[in-house]
């Protein structure tokens, strides 16, 4: 490629983050999603006009062969990048149903969320979501829900929930906000979005309420 400014590396691997057009952005968060689970890192060198260059870190899992010698050359790996800051992190207790027809945009939600210390339950549709609340409503405090799905949409399926938990906290996902249901006054927040975006509303529904 051509390479890459400073403010474009640190969004890199965001959630549908891209600097052609909107809706893109999802092979490089899902790559470094699947890394992150082989406990893997990536270094990132950049520049302008040059172009850039990633490179990948796994952990050896083999052990060494017998007749290895003892003083072969080891590396010294770098620090991941991209992790969060302590302050930043989730509590690792909290836990996000996260429902959406697409499961490319799932998967990339959950390897985001779970990377910063959530726990996540993924549905693709309105009844499964439903199942799961039932099963593990007691521990979900907030639901992240696509606005527009095939069985049911978002503003029904939070009307279902709300109807069995009054104090859920709800955030919808949409690529049109004139879908919004204005009896539903909750956040939502439009695709394409970063993934520090989506932080921030999740942190302002766990603060506590005077």
């Amino acid at each position: 490629g051509h390479g890459m400014p400073p403010e474009t590396i640190r969004r890199v691997f965001d959630p549908f983050f891209s600097t052609r057009f909107a809706g893109r952005g999802l092979g490089l968060a899902a790559a470094f999603g699947i890394l992150r689970r082989h406990q893997g890192i990536v270094e990132i060198q950049s520049e302008v006009g040059r172009g850039t260059q990633f490179t990948i870190y796994l952990p050896k899992r083999a052990e060494p062969a017998a007749n290895n010698t003892a003083d072969e050359p080891t590396v010294e790996l770098p620090r991941p990048q991209l992790e969060p800051p302590a302050s930043e992190a989730a509590h690792p207790a909290r836990t996000i149903l996260v429902v959406d027809d697409e499961e490319s945009v799932r998967n990339v939600v959950r390897h985001a969320l779970t990377a910063t210390g959530y726990n996540v339950l993924l549905a693709g549709a309105g009844v499964e979501a439903i199942q799961l609340f039932e099963q593990h409503g007691d521990r979900i405090p907030v639901a992240l829900l696509d606005m527009t799905m095939p069985d049911m949409d978002g503003a029904e399926l939070a009307h279902c929930l709300l109807r069995r938990d009054p104090d859920l906290k709800v955030v919808f996902m949409t690529g049109d906000a004139q879908r919004a249901d204005p009896s539903l006054d909750r956040p939502m927040i439009s695709k394409p979005f970063a993934l520090e975006e989506l932080l921030a509303v999740l942190r302002r529904q766990e603060a506590p309420t005077n």
